[in-house]
């Protein structure tokens, strides 16, 4: 749904260039292909009632705080929500619907600032002003969220009868997806993660023929690194967190001296994960990429665009379809959809059971998603390699019950962990979650671990 003047996205650019008259710009064909335009203009005086027949024969509404018609009254999602019950209604505000700051103006910039990552992960050096993640990360994990909530949402009413509406905080989704957690480490700790920013070690270097990333999260990889480098006595003090200053040079020094291809190979064998630094001149020439065929011409732009970045057995994915012009479905209006008023008080995914073969980030992150709405998810991990996740978020091996402390494990975890014993040789495990604040403490959920030490409590 555009006003007249079409979804400002239409005439953006990356690189500023003009868009001439009728078309429009690579992002907007990318991310509206295959959609439909309707066009409703903000201020006549029944827009209320010109969008009320839309919302009468749709199943979920995306809403938006930016969105022209975001200032009207009748339309706002909890006018939508007592008025369409059959909707699943998401809304998208930087800080969400209720609360002091509900009405305040943000960014990026602001919102990655408010939520600690800028000082929390210590991006970039403390005598320059602070930088945030670039390429509007913080927008695009908004979306993800707000695509799991729709779908979430209509599973839910698919079971219920009834829609919902779901409160969505870009704030809250960049807490979750680009912080260490630094309120959890605060609880856990009882000091800060950081109080100053900081040049991450390795990191990004200049390499014989190029750039290359080299990430040492845990004290495992660093570990490995200062062997790689044939400095095995900075393992004694871990000189990348006791001495930055001192190493940092020297580690540029024997980056310098190597090309990429053969930093990537040592750094592989000694599991760092690593990555040649790619810009658009050459990202799509990556041999993985093309192996992949990652990315695509866009049959209807003078561009390549990536492609779905999963693959399912089951069926194709449609070919790329072209963004549709500016209001050029208006008059296609569906069956008007209804509900029966029923309810439940179960999560939407209750009854679903998951087993979560994952560790660090990206799989736990969306388990923990799974858990929390119900699933009940079981971690499989090994007394010799346990997730990576708790070694995670600098906490020293001499505090007691080290591998329950790291906040990064601990805020990933829904707030209550129930678990049970499994066959020989894994053993179970039975722990509480202890009082420490979480992002996620609103939840109810329950999720199990399978054991990865043999000295913890066994559950039958």
């Amino acid at each position: 749904m555009e006003a007249a003047e079409g979804d400002p996205l239409r005439l953006w650019s990356g690189s500023g260039a003009a868009i001439g008259d009728g078309e429009s710009g690579p992002l907007f064909q990318f991310l509206a292909g295959g959609k439909e335009s309707c066009v409703i203009d903000p201020e006549s005086v029944d827009v209320a009632e010109q969008v009320g027949r839309l919302l009468a024969r749709a199943d979920a509404v995306i809403w938006s705080a930016d969105s022209p018609f975001a200032n009207i009254a009748e339309l706002h999602p909890k006018r939508l929500e007592a008025r369409h019950p059959h909707l699943v209604i998401v809304s998208i505000s930087p800080f969400g619907l209720e609360g002091p700051w509900s009405d305040r103006a943000a960014t990026e910039f602001t919102l990655q600032a408010w939520s600690g990552a800028i000082v929390g992960l210590g991006r970039g050096a403390p005598d320059r002003a602070p930088v945030q993640v670039g390429g509007r990360v913080g927008q695009f994990v908004t979306g993800t969220y707000t695509a799991i909530g729709a779908l979430t949402g209509r599973v839910n009413s698919r079971r219920t009868g009834r829609g919902c509406l779901i409160d969505l905080s870009m704030l809250e989704a960049i807490v979750l997806s680009l912080t260490y957690y630094p309120v959890t480490y605060h609880d856990v700790m009882e000091r800060p993660w950081r109080t100053e920013r900081a040049l991450v070690l390795p990191g990004v270097q200049q390499a014989a023929d190029g750039l290359v990333g080299i990430a040492c999260g845990t004290l495992q990889q660093r570990q490995d690194l200062y062997v790689m480098m044939d400095h095995a006595e900075w393992i004694e003090d871990d000189a990348i967190m006791s001495r930055p200053a001192e190493v940092s040079p020297l580690i540029a020094e024997w980056v310098a001296e190597r090309t990429v291809d053969e930093i990537r190979e040592l750094a592989i064998a000694f599991r760092i994960p690593n990555a040649p630094v790619a810009d658009p001149s050459n990202v799509a020439t990556l041999d993985h990429f093309e192996a992949r065929n990652v990315f695509v011409e866009n049959p209807h732009g003078n561009f390549l665009q990536p492609r779905q970045p999963f693959q399912v057995s089951s069926f194709a994915w449609a070919a790329p379809q072209p963004p549709p012009a500016l209001g050029a479905h208006h008059d296609r209006l569906g069956p008007v959809r209804t509900h029966n008023g029923g309810s439940s008080g179960t999560l939407p995914f209750s009854g679903l059971r998951v087993l979560d073969m994952t560790a660090f980030w990206a799989g736990p992150t969306s388990t923990h998603l799974l858990a929390l709405l119900g699933a009940d998810v079981i971690h499989l991990e090994s007394v010799v390699r346990p997730d990576g996740g708790r070694l995670v978020g600098g906490v020293s091996g001499d505090i007691d019950m080290w591998w329950e402390r790291s906040p990064i494990h601990l805020a990933g975890m829904p707030t209550r962990r129930v678990s049970r014993s499994t066959s020989p040789p894994m053993r179970g495990t039975s722990y509480s979650s202890g009082s420490s604040k979480r992002a996620t403490s609103s939840w109810r959920t329950s999720r199990r671990g399978c054991s990865i030490r043999p000295d913890w409590t066994t559950s039958e």
